[in-house]
């Protein structure tokens, strides 16, 4: 009823059966301590819902949904002797808001964005319960991206942005010490070109982490990449 605008309601119920890895392999990926398999880990069930909306008149994008999602036999890893332990949790409330916002100035063929997530969980075991459950309130990504039909080429690209993510906390219920982990935020530039009549060949150069910072994702003990390149050409048949 609205020009330019549509409107979204989401309901699905999830089923996730614990992988090979997390019933008899163990793991020590990831991590300076093993994470132990569990034989005894049920199925996770979750009943998800979704509220949005979203406005586009080709110059003015936004995007903004709120969503909930309860889960019975959470499947997760908890601290155990000599290291973590693939575990269910009795229940996991999570919930929270995605948002996307963009402006085109068509003429220059810029768009300054931001996407964002603000989220909470929440654990409850027979121990207990707890909001401190190792995941960042905040993250997202923000920046100016750079579009451009030339005769030279179909198209080319740039994409000069942050990545970031606020700090967390994650408590072990059977103890009730909390691990801390730092906020973080990466500078980053992205570029590329669309070659072929039809755009049939792309080639793109991704250089992460320009400012060379050092940083670990929340609940993960082994340091994110430093500064890198990445090279991708692709074909489209």
């Amino acid at each position: 009823g609205i020009d330019n605008m549509a409107l979204r309601t989401l309901y699905s119920q999830g089923y996730r059966y614990p992988n090979l890895l997390q019933l008899f392999i163990g793991t020590v990926h990831g991590s300076s301590d093993p994470t132990f398999a569990n034989p005894d880990l049920d199925p996770e069930t979750s009943d998800n819902f979704e509220m949005g909306v979203r406005f586009d008149n080709k110059k003015i994008f936004l995007d903004l949904a709120g969503f909930y999602s309860s889960a019975d036999d959470y499947i997760t890893t908890v601290a155990v002797t000599g290291g973590d332990k693939y575990d269910n949790v009795d229940e996991a409330t999570t919930y929270g808001v995605e948002m996307l916002a963009q402006y085109t100035f068509e003429s220059v063929g810029i768009t300054p964005y931001i996407n964002g997530t603000w989220i909470q969980r929440k654990f409850k075991t027979d121990a207990g319960s707890t909001r401190d459950t190792g995941l960042p309130d905040l993250n997202g990504r923000f920046g100016l991206r750079y579009e451009k039909n030339l005769e030279i080429v179909s198209a080319l690209w740039g994409d000069l942005f942050v990545r970031a993510a606020s700090d967390a906390d994650e408590e072990d219920l059977s103890d009730g010490t909390v691990e801390h982990f730092d906020g973080w935020g990466t500078l980053n530039l992205a570029m590329g070109v669309a070659l072929g009549e039809w755009t049939l060949y792309k080639l793109s150069l991704k250089l992460n982490n320009l400012l060379d910072k050092e940083y670990t994702h929340a609940t993960e003990s082994l340091m994110a990449a430093e500064r890198h390149v990445v090279v991708k050409l692709s074909a489209t048949f």
